[in-house]
């Protein structure tokens, strides 16, 4: 399942890279968020980093309209954030009827300033090994799940802040 998901998320990075998406594939919002949490679980494990989840009871009976989507972009602002830090929080809830927001934190060191206005350009990154896409992907993900992605850093942590649109039922 891991696998998959991993080649599903890999194709959609390709898609966006080429300026394309996928047909929609509507999800429920909690199934999407605990896939997230089941896949990069062992990640965390493996990398001895705390991972707390909040998923809201607000969520329930929610759905975006494209679950890979938002699969793929929570995927990357939790995995960079096991990266960055020892201690990660997720935070998922309603803003009111129709949109959802999902909040990634960690205590890592956070964006280099010389990087910080553009981390959302392609090709921009601050690791070795990066090739600046990831965040590229989720600025991407979040406009077409009709919402934004927005950062900040404050008392020693970054936050990434996903707002989508959600429909009930």
């Amino acid at each position: 399942r891991e696998i998959q998901q991993a080649e599903d998320y890999i194709r959609r990075l390709l898609l966006v890279g080429q300026g394309q998406q996928d047909r929609d594939r509507e999800a429920p919002v909690l199934d999407c968020l605990c896939s997230v949490q089941a896949s990069l679980g062992p990640v965390a494990k493996h990398r001895k980093v705390e991972v707390m989840w909040d998923l809201q009871p607000a969520l329930s009976g929610c759905h975006v309209k494209n679950g890979p989507t938002l699969v793929a972009a929570i995927t990357n602002l939790v995995l960079n954030a096991i990266q960055a830090g020892v201690h990660v929080s997720v935070v998922a809830d309603r803003i009111g009827n129709d949109q959802l927001r999902v909040s990634v934190s960690d205590d890592g060191p956070g964006i280099p300033d010389e990087i910080a206005a553009e981390i959302f350009e392609p090709f921009v990154t601050s690791k070795a090994e990066g090739m600046g896409l990831g965040l590229p992907l989720v600025r991407r993900a979040a406009e077409y799940l009709n919402g934004r992605v927005e950062w900040s850093r404050s008392e020693g942590q970054t936050v990434f802040c996903l707002v989508a649109e959600v429909s009930k039922g």
